[in-house]
């Protein structure tokens, strides 16, 4: 029996290839009426080592399908393309010094020339690249179709932060906490990134995963990296930020709270909500200023502007307040200050003189033309508020305010439209600082002996507290800032925290006045950034109380066991996290816990001081990381006009 012939597939490979590309065997065909078969690989990011033999299994068993689906009679649809924009094609063009269209072209020469080597069917007529304009036009349309939607929008968040190259980083390039290009130690800081609210559809990707036939392990894993709890968001008020006397809060850098509310069109300070709004924060023992601005009736920019700044002093204690046409005139005295003040909150505001009911006469008195540099540099804290339903000023109106700030707009529910009822809560909320936390466990609030504040949370980020040892605060949230969420997060390092001092939280179940903490074991990702602490039923809060010496009471007891005859929290037993008997908890003692928790939340949101929630461990997808060589975002914005 004669020897079979040796294959030599350098001899016969290429024949059959160029047999295969001379005839178009692999392009579908426009216009076929034969049944359909679509087949999609992840298509690659072109390095410059080519293929890995993790491409050349996938491709060969998904190319083992469309050879099939064809040989069956299907028009096969079958494309190849090259994920060539982002960060590992920078990269790698800062390091070879090449770039990145010349590194790009190259690698793809070569993926292509090793793809045709193996003799995979892909119909090349249809390759595409995404740094092809004609291909990312398309990028960019779904972009804009999410931002019109409210899914694509702009927010600060902790990034990694490179100080030498002045660079975010992804959490690839941060090798052993220092930036892998310079090798400088990486920081967290804040900065303004765009998002994709892939959050808007997370109950929808859980219920989704009943009808994808996915391993069991796979499902868990998903199921858990979304990470649905269900609980309640809680708010906590702030006390004591103008406790003590005077010369003690002079003594220690804090002067008094100054708020200066400023009214609109045809307003004065004894209409609408001003007279409740004044008492209610005369209450928090703050100075109030709301004048009657000139000829209301028929306002012009230099009367008004010019009689609150002739009148009114302005320093880095006063919080400036503007409602509707009041906002415009706060704009216009913010351009005018010679230093910056506390914050600024704005409701219903606008920046252009285009309404939905009918024209004012103050839009020919009025300049609309903003300095956005220079009220951006003396507003401190900003918050702009829409009322929702407004029948004259339209919602775009709003949200462009708050993009030229640099804020996030924040949908209030008026009591009367355009904020004009007689009490208006939302706005109040935004001038007087709450903290507000979310729980899984709403039956322990009467065991929440201190909050915890994330370092990077807003209250401290925007000097919104009235705390007495800023410098320790900021210390510490500069330590902090040189961690890995992983480091901060690590259950057996050591805890670590400042106490906020010269203010208080209030507990809303039992008015009890609690300290506030900044510590890293809470993150900013997650939740609202603060937690109520418990550390009779948590282990976190239980360590960091025995720490630092802070209250430790149950409020949970069971039914049976040590604990259930009298044995409280200790070192031996620790925290207790089970179900049981509501203890200490005032007219709630007695009940089972979930009963307990069901009946404080609903007080709570008769109340308007919480309410049912659901949080999600899943995050908005950071959208703006690369920093040269990516999809270019189709939003254009001017440096001084927003």
């Amino acid at each position: 029996m004669q020897q079979a012939e040796r294959y030599n597939p350098a001899e016969s490979e290429p024949r059959w290839q160029k047999v295969w590309e001379e005839r178009n065997a692999f392009r579908a065909e426009d216009g076929s009426r034969k049944k359909k078969a679509y087949v999609l690989v992840e298509f690659p990011y072109p390095s410059g080592d080519g293929l890995h033999v993790g491409h050349v299994r996938s491709f060969t068993a998904i190319d083992a399908v469309a050879r099939l689906l064809r040989m069956q009679g299907r028009n096969v649809l079958y494309p190849m393309g090259w994920d060539a924009f982002g960060l590992p094609t920078e990269n790698y063009a800062l390091k070879t010094g090449v770039h990145p269209r010349i590194a790009t072209d190259t690698n793809i020469a070569n993926f292509k020339r090793q793809m045709q080597s193996l003799g995979l069917s892909f119909d090349w007529s249809r390759e595409f690249d995404t740094t092809d304009p004609k291909y990312y036009r398309w990028t960019q349309w779904i972009f804009l179709q999410l931002f019109k939607q409210g899914l694509a929008y702009q927010a600060e968040i902790p990034i990694n932060w490179c100080p030498q190259d002045k660079i975010g980083l992804a959490n690839e390039e941060v090798v052993a906490g220092k930036c892998e290009r310079c090798g400088t130690p990486v920081t967290r800081q804040r900065q303004k990134q765009w998002m994709l609210k892939i959050t808007a559809y997370a109950d929808r990707l859980l219920q989704d995963l009943d009808t994808v036939d996915y391993p069991e392990r796979i499902k868990t894993q998903q199921v858990n990296w979304i990470g649905k709890s269900e609980g309640a968001e809680i708010e906590f008020g702030i006390s004591n930020q103008e406790s003590g006397s005077t010369e003690g809060r002079r003594a220690l850098g804090v002067g008094r709270r100054r708020y200066v509310l400023l009214h609109g069109f045809r307003g004065n300070a004894k209409r609408i909500f001003f007279p409740w709004l004044r008492k209610k924060l005369e209450a928090t023992g703050a100075e109030v200023i709301a004048p009657d601005l000139p000829d209301s009736n028929h306002p012009t920019e230099e009367e008004q502007v010019g009689y609150v700044l002739k009148n009114i002093a302005f320093d880095e204690n006063t919080v400036l307040f503007g409602h509707s046409l009041g906002t415009v005139v706060a704009l216009k005295v913010l351009e005018r200050l010679q230093k910056p003040i506390a914050g600024t909150v704005l409701a219903a505001g606008f920046t252009t003189a285009t309404f939905k009911d009918k024209p004012r006469p103050f839009q020919t008195t009025f300049s609309w033309d903003f300095h956005w540099t220079q009220i951006k540099k003396n507003a401190g804290f900003v918050k702009v508020l829409r009322a929702t339903e407004d029948v004259a000023v339209p919602a775009a109106a709003t949200r462009a305010l708050a993009q030229k700030l640099g804020v996030e707009m924040v949908d209030g529910e008026p009591k009367k439209t355009h904020f004009t009822g007689s009490r208006e809560p939302a706005i109040l909320d935004a001038l007087v600082p709450s903290i507000r936390v979310f729980t899984t466990r709403p039956d322990t609030l009467f065991g929440a002996t201190y909050l915890v504040l994330s370092p990077e949370h807003p209250l401290i980020a925007n000097r919104e507290l009235r705390i007495t040892n800023e410098g320790e605060v900021r210390a510490y949230v500069d330590q902090a800032a040189r961690k890995s969420d992983l480091e901060r997060t690590d259950l057996a390092k050591e805890k670590t925290g400042v106490e906020l001092q010269g203010v208080k939280a209030v507990n809303p179940v039992n008015g009890e006045a609690i300290p506030i903490w900044v510590a890293d074991y809470v993150l900013s990702t997650y939740g609202t950034g603060a937690i109520m602490a418990v550390p009779g039923h948590d282990e976190r809060d239980y360590a960091f109380a025995k720490k630092f010496g802070l209250e430790i009471r149950e409020v949970v007891k069971p039914k049976r066991g040590r604990r259930a005859l009298g044995v409280g929290p200790s070192e031996e037993l620790g925290a207790y996290v089970g179900d049981g008997m509501m203890v200490n908890s005032g007219g709630y003692d007695g009940l089972d816990n979930h009963q307990a928790g069901q009946k404080i939340v609903a007080k709570l949101k008769r109340e308007g001081k919480g309410q049912p929630a659901v949080q999600y461990k899943l995050r908005d997808w950071v959208f703006s990381r690369q920093h040269y060589w990516g999809e270019p975002i189709p939003i254009i914005h001017c440096p001084e006009h927003g």
